[in-house]
């Protein structure tokens, strides 16, 4: 999911999607392609014969991150108060189940995330030491993520799998950029940008020793 040309995450994928994760460091098999080093193989989830979901909830501000250390403490071991956020909000929603038992299957996800940052570089007073004269600006985080999965056992042996996921992200302050030498006119904003991801699968097992394996990506 990292673009190639930057290395950076195209698209931040909701954890709770997660159904397994495979880590391979050598051997790799043929499907994997032109990969030398560490691959990485994540299985999402999809609905089952039984309806279920979860609600999954984490919230965090100023008081429950601050005053933790006291400045004694911290002056004793030589070191500064940690980076926290000021403020932490997330939801996160799954359900899935069954269209058609044993046949067909859907799993979905939904997910809301806000977080506000203190600037660590405190640019007001580094720039001004520097001549320069620069506002305060701190920084916040919106994103919105989406999951959607439908599984279809056509025959015995021939099975298809579609998903798409959707991620929004809006940043007036881009994190990437801030460090004590920028000032707020040179941060750039991550405006509500928008990722599409869709993949799709087909399974044929022909015989006992062959198997068709036809798979598409679309980001």
């Amino acid at each position: 999911m990292n673009d190639p040309a930057t290395s950076y995450s195209m698209s931040n994928i909701n954890v709770d999607v997660y159904d397994e994760i495979e880590f391979c460091i050598g051997a790799l098999p043929a499907e994997v392609g032109q990969t030398d080093s560490v691959y990485i193989n994540i299985v999402t989830k999809r609905g089952g014969n039984d309806f279920s979901g979860a609600l999954v909830m984490y919230y965090t501000d100023k008081q429950l991150t601050e005053n933790l250390i006291s400045e004694n403490d911290l002056q004793a071991l030589g070191v500064v108060k940690p980076e926290s956020l000021s403020s932490y909000k997330d939801f996160s929603f799954n359900f899935g189940g069954p269209i058609a038992k044993n046949r067909v299957w859907f799993f979905l996800n939904g997910r809301r995330q806000e977080w506000d940052k203190i600037n660590p570089y405190s640019p007001e007073n580094r720039m001004r030491n520097l001549g320069f004269d620069s506002s305060h600006y701190d920084l916040s985080h919106e994103e919105w993520l989406g999951f959607i999965k439908l599984t279809f056992l056509l025959s015995k042996n021939f099975r298809y799998m579609g998903m798409l996921h959707y991620n929004q992200l809006y940043e007036p302050v881009y994190s990437n950029r801030v460090d004590a030498s920028n000032a707020y006119d040179v941060t750039g904003i991550w405006n509500h940008e928008k990722t599409y991801t869709t993949t799709h699968q087909l399974n044929l097992q022909a015989s006992q020793n062959t198997l068709f394996d036809l798979r598409g990506t679309y980001i």
